[in-house]
């Protein structure tokens, strides 16, 4: 057993009401669906596109890893079942959108739920027609014949291509369409639409914001719990499993990517997952979470002191990197660019790391070197959406940086990492790593700082990890979050444990309250 730690970490099972139905935007929203498919096919002119699902993927045995359908696919058709195949036609006189989708099968869907079937998946997914996916050979030939051009995405999947390009030989034949071409960047040697579709992403809807934003107000609570929670003697999968508790229990359905739970040396590897060391007393913690809320992601990174109080050493560091977001977020508007904002972060970053004596030199010759890359070795920033590094090009169409528009999501996340022994480094700095992350919506003003509601500031975090446990009461996922205490979350009554104290319905708070894991050790 680990001793000489402050507080316990708990997870008590007690009462809450039972989750609201998160929104299945493909089933309540399809014209929402229908309107990026038209603007796709308008984009598109001429031709025809296919797009596969995303495969499921075998994780051992008979086992899978769980399924999440491919982004573009669902942008397009909001269908969340594997192995369906979506075809749009920009053709005069070809249906606008086919969808072949897996048959109703009641001895299937008692082992792995339920399907959609044709028949409903026409209906409820406003599809021109659909199929069975036994029906491709018979039905893909006519759909592509006379096709002046065929794109295919493949989603991952290694086996549909070959049979693509079977059906696209005669169709092409017989109605004078384009062969495929196997020099074009493309799945299976045809021409991809993904660029199309990419830039369409890349600007997001009200509805896509929304959806954003509600992520972001899960990965709230998770931050906030787990800061007060931290202490020395924890385990960081103690607060990686916290987090994932949480996301479940306030709508989100997965996480957008795994939890970088980082302490110590942990804290200056930069995707780190393994989260299995133990925290000690005076180190920092890289949090770098993000939940998934019907399909779309947040990406919020905040570091925290293991003991509650910023050290000296790393208060200087941590305030640099506060400083430098600043600098970059003040750039994320209309006329400036991706670039503009990360040499506005680099070179606070530089200007702190030469004044404190990490880097030696004058600022513009670190900055000219790269010399500033030994310790902020990673990019600015990066879109956020389906995907939590979300799909569009970092470059204009001629091939200059691009400009930043309203209602692009992006994140703001400068960072600086001392490993131990680097060469020419004072040993006081070793093993500080400090990352901060904000996800900003561009507006036609001001950007919008997504996560402000969550403590950056040292003030505000000290003050956080000073707070009594959450109690949170979870289960609703309509409005935004209130911020703990309110309703959804409050104090609990023993202020000197830190604790998350959360659970599911018809638990018994005081026959389970005496029941504590000490999670420092055994």
């Amino acid at each position: 057993m680990i001793s000489g730690f402050r507080g316990l970490f708990l997870l008590l099972l007690i009462g809450v009401p039972a989750a609201a139905q998160v929104p299945q935007d493909g089933v309540e929203q399809p014209a929402m669906f229908a309107e990026r498919r038209a603007e796709f096919l308008r984009r598109l002119d001429s031709g025809v596109a296919v797009f596969h699902a995303r495969p499921v993927l075998n994780r051992n045995d008979d086992v899978d890893y769980p399924y999440r359908q491919d982004s573009d696919f669902y942008y397009l058709t909001g269908f969340e079942e594997p192995e369906a195949v979506a075809v749009l036609s920009a053709d005069e006189g070809k249906p606008g959108y086919t969808l072949f989708v897996r048959p109703r099968n009641p001895d299937e869907e008692v082992w792995t739920g339920f399907r959609w079937g044709p028949e409903r998946a026409k209906e409820v997914f406003r599809a021109d027609q659909a199929f069975v996916l036994d029906s491709l050979p018979a039905v893909m030939p006519r759909l592509l014949r006379g096709a002046s051009r065929v794109l295919y995405s493949s989603a991952g999947d290694l086996d549909f291509g070959p049979r693509l390009r079977e059906w696209t030989g005669p169709a092409a034949a017989e109605g004078g369409g384009v062969q495929p071409d196997a020099e074009t960047p493309g799945q299976a040697g045809f021409p991809s639409p993904l660029p199309i579709v990419h830039e369409m992403r890349l600007i997001k809807s009200p509805e896509e914001v929304a959806r954003i934003q509600r992520a972001i107000d899960v990965t709230e609570q998770a931050h906030r719990a787990s800061m007060r929670a931290a202490t020395p003697g924890l385990h960081e999968y103690d607060l990686e499993a916290l987090q994932y508790y949480l996301y479940r229990t306030l709508g989100a359905r997965r996480f957008g990517f795994p939890s970088i739970v980082g302490s110590g040396p942990n804290s200056t590897t930069l995707h780190y997952e393994e989260n299995s060391r133990v925290m000690r007393e005076g180190e920092v913690m890289v949090i770098d979470i993000g939940a998934e809320y019907a399909m779309y992601s947040a990406d919020v990174t905040r570091t925290i002191p293991v003991s509650g109080r910023f050290t000296p050493e790393q208060r200087e560091i941590y305030q640099i990197i506060v400083d430098a977001q600043d600098a970059a977020f003040r750039l994320m508007r209309p006329g400036h660019t991706m670039g503009e904002a990360s040499l506005a972060a680099a070179r606070v970053v530089t200007e702190g790391l030469v004044r404190l004596g990490i880097l030696k030199g004058s600022v513009e010759e670190n900055l000219q070197s790269g010399a500033f890359q030994d310790f902020y070795m990673h990019g600015l920033s990066h879109w956020l959406g389906l995907d939590v590094h979300d799909a569009g090009s970092y470059t204009e169409p001629d091939g200059s940086p691009r400009a930043f528009r309203p209602g692009m999501v992006l994140s703001n996340e400068p960072g600086i990492y001392i490993r131990d022994g680097w060469p020419g480094v004072d040993p006081k700095w070793y093993d500080i790593g400090v990352r901060i992350e904000n996800d900003v919506l561009v507006t036609e003003g001001d950007p919008v700082d997504m996560t402000a509601r969550i403590p950056r500031s040292i003030a505000d975090v000290e003050a956080e990890m000073a707070k009594p446990p959450l109690v949170l009461e979870t289960g609703e996922v309509g409005p935004p979050l209130p911020l703990p205490p309110g309703p959804g979350a409050a104090e609990a009554p023993e202020p000197d444990r830190r604790a998350a104290v959360v659970a599911p319905p018809g638990a018994d708070i005081d026959a389970r309250a005496g029941k504590k894991k000490r999670a420092g050790g055994s």
